[in-house]
C-alpha cells in the first residue's frame, strides 16, 4: 500500500502586504524630531496667534459695545480712546502673517527634503526597498502619512490667523482680499503646506544630497511665495472681473491709494472704499477714460487731475461736465471662496505631479 503525502502550498506572499500600523510606526520612527520640531513650531505659533488674538478681540469688542463704526457725539471720545489700540497692533498683524507663511518653507526644508535625500546619501534605500514593499507604495504610504501630520495642524493654524485678522479686517486696517491673509487661511495654509512637503520630497529624489536639498527647496518654495505675493495672486484675482464707473474720491488716481472708510460699503486693492459695491469687494484696477471714451494713460491722467484741481473747487463736477470718467474692475464679494478653492485646486495639483514625479525619480535612478 502506497501512501501519498500532500503537502499545502501557502499562497505567496503580496509584497504590498506590510501592515499600515508598521508603516506608521517606521515613519513616526525615523522622522519623529523633525515632525515634532515642526509641530513645536505650529504649536508655538499658535500660542502666540492666540495670546495676541484674545487682546485684539477684547479690545474689538469695545469698539462694537460703544457703536465705534459710526461714531456720533455721544462716543466719540470713548472711540478716539480704542481705535488707536486696534491701530497700535498692526505691527502684530504683519508679524503673524509672515511667521504663517513661513510654515510651508519650514515643512518643505525639513521634513520633504529629507525624506528621500537622506536614504540616497546614506545607502540604506538598497535595504529600505528590498524588504517586501514596492517602492512607490513605500513612498505613497510616507507621503501621505506625514501631510497628514502637518495638514492638520497647517489647518488648525489657518483658522485662528483668520480669526486673529478678523477685527482689522471688519474695521477697514486690513482685508482678507490681500495676498498675506488670502494665502493663509484655513484652506490655503495646509494647501500651501503639502506643496512644500511634495517639493522638498521631488527635490530630495532629484539632489540625493540632504542639505543640498534643504537649500534648494527652500529657495524654490520662498521664491513661490514671493511670486505669489508680488504678482500671480494679482493675476488670479484679475480673472472675471466686473466692470462699473464710479465717482472718484479725492481725485488721487480714482481713490486707489486712499485710507479705508469704516462707513464704506466695500474696500479696494488699497484699501480704497468703493461706495456702489457690496461689502467685502476688492477693487482690482481703476482708470479714467476721456471724452472719446478711450482709456487715459497715467502721465495723461496725472495732467487731467491738475487741470481740475486748478480749475474748480468740486473737481468731480468739472470731471463729469468735460465728459470725463472714472472706471473700476473689481471682484465680488461672493466669490471670495470661490478663488480659495480655485488656488486650493492649482496648489493640490501641482503636489500631487511633483509626488509623481517623485515617484519616477525613485524608479528610474535607484
Amino acid at each position: 500500500m502506497n501512501a501519498v503525502i500532500t503537502e499545502e502550498i501557502s499562497p505567496p506572499i503580496s509584497r504590498s502586504s506590510l501592515p499600515l500600523r508598521a508603516m506608521t510606526r517606521v515613519t513616526w520612527l525615523q522622522h519623529r524630531s523633525l515632525i515634532l520640531g515642526v509641530l513645536g513650531l505650529f504649536g508655538a505659533l499658535a500660542v502666540y496667534v492666540v495670546f495676541n488674538s484674545d487682546a485684539v478681540h477684547a479690545i474689538y469688542a469695545q469698539y462694537v459695545l460703544h457703536k465705534c463704526s459710526a461714531p456720533v457725539a455721544s462716543n466719540i471720545r470713548t472711540c478716539i480712546g480704542i481705535t488707536p489700540r486696534i491701530q497700535a497692533s498692526s505691527d502684530t498683524l504683519t508679524l503673524v502673517n509672515i511667521a504663517v507663511q513661513v510654515v510651508p518653507v519650514v515643512v518643505g526644508m525639513f521634513i520633504g527634503a529629507p525624506l528621500i535625500a537622506r536614504e540616497f546619501e546614506s545607502g540604506t534605500y538598497r535595504f529600505t526597498w528590498t524588504q517586501g514593499m514596492p517602492r512607490t507604495l513605500w513612498l505613497t504610504l510616507k507621503i501621505a502619512l506625514l501631510a497628514f501630520a502637518v495638514i492638520v495642524p497647517a489647518c488648525l493654524l489657518g483658522l485662528l490667523a483668520g480669526g486673529y485678522n478678523n477685527p482689522f479686517n471688519a474695521i477697514g486696517l486690513a482685508n482678507r482680499w490681500q495676498i498675506a491673509q488670502f494665502d493663509m487661511t484655513g484652506l490655503t495654509l495646509p494647501a500651501w503646506t503639502l506643496l512644500g512637503l511634495a517639493l522638498g520630497t521631488f527635490v530630495g529624489a532629484l539632489v540625493k544630497r540632504t542639505v543640498s536639498a534643504m537649500a534648494v527647496t527652500g529657495a524654490v518654495i520662498g521664491g513661490c511665495i514671493v511670486a505669489v505675493f508680488w504678482k500671480l495672486d494679482y493675476l488670479l484675482l484679475s480673472i472675471g472681473v466686473r466692470v462699473t464707473t464710479i465717482s472718484p474720491e479725492g481725485l488721487n488716481y480714482g481713490a486707489l491709494n486712499m485710507g479705508a472708510e469704516t462707513s464704506g460699503t466695500g474696500f479696494g486693492r488699497y484699501g480704497a472704499n468703493i461706495s456702489t459695491q457690496p461689502v467685502g469687494s476688492w477693487l482690482v484696477n481703476g482708470w479714467y477714460t476721456g471724452p472719446n471714451g478711450g482709456r487715459l494713460s497715467s502721465h495723461a491722467t496725472h495732467q487731467l487731475i491738475i487741470r481740475a484741481l486748478e480749475n474748480s473747487k468740486r473737481q468731480i463736477v468739472w470731471l463729469a461736465q468735460h465728459h470725463y470718467a472714472y472706471w473700476v474692475s473689481y471682484q465680488p464679494a461672493n466669490r471670495y471662496w470661490i478663488f480659495q478653492s480655485v488656488e486650493v485646486a492649482v496648489l493640490v495639483g501641482l503636489s500631487v505631479v511633483l509626488a509623481w514625479g517623485t515617484s519616477t525619480l525613485i524608479r528610474r535612478r535607484a
